[in-house]
């Protein structure tokens, strides 16, 4: 008996250390941070603070849902069906919660690096929060905000402005920079993102 369980943790081991190389990101997460996206997917199927399909974050008391394939102004109509906002983020610890909530069962080979609609908007040259929430917490990719401008363009009509915001999803894309992953960019709000989050506070 101590002979197989002596086996059965090498092949373990040998799994989990595959899992991990062949994760595109590994080690994004802390262990904390992994703790409490694996606490709040288990809470979410016992937990009456969120609707069906919302994913709970105990840590957060907020309420997260996943939708696809919507610009800025799409997107948060489709969230204001559910009482909700395009997803504010107020920590590091938010930030990678929804990150990792995000990229869950995506396929990496067909994203684009500007993947996550969070809810930040430019007004007035503030950023704010759809939500109405403080905007206490940013975290910006190096050079960004940057509202970046196609090269060479003297055509008014085809100045871009970048008032809202995406998180980079994959080093494989743009500048293929891992330092940028999980961190945001100002990008423009008609572009559809692969993936916009919705958040609205858990009911108590």
């Amino acid at each position: 008996m101590f002979v197989l369980w002596i086996l059965a943790s090498v092949v373990y081991r040998g799994f989990a250390e595959s899992a991990v190389a062949a994760d595109p990101i590994p080690n994004l997460l802390s262990k904390k941070l992994n703790e409490s996206f694996v606490e709040a997917r288990n809470s979410a199927s016992r937990n009456s603070s969120c609707p069906d399909g919302w994913l709970f974050s105990p840590e957060f008391f907020s309420c997260y849902l996943k939708i696809d394939n919507m610009d800025f102004a799409v997107a948060q109509l489709e969230c204001k069906k559910y009482g909700a906002n395009l997803a504010s983020i107020h920590s590091e610890a938010e930030n990678q919660f929804v990150f990792e909530y995000a990229r869950q069962n995506v396929t990496f080979d067909d994203v684009d690096e500007n993947v996550v609609l969070i809810g930040a908007q430019r007004v007035a040259g503030n950023w704010t929060w759809l939500d109405e929430t403080p905007f206490d917490y940013e975290l910006w990719a190096p050079g960004e905000p940057n509202n970046w401008q196609y090269p060479g363009n003297e055509d008014e009509a085809l100045v871009r402005h970048e008032d809202c915001v995406t998180i980079y999803f994959s080093r494989e894309f743009g500048s293929g920079s891992v330092e940028r992953v999980g961190k945001w960019n100002d990008n423009v709000c008609n572009e559809p993102s692969l993936v916009s989050i919705c958040k609205k506070p858990a009911e108590k």
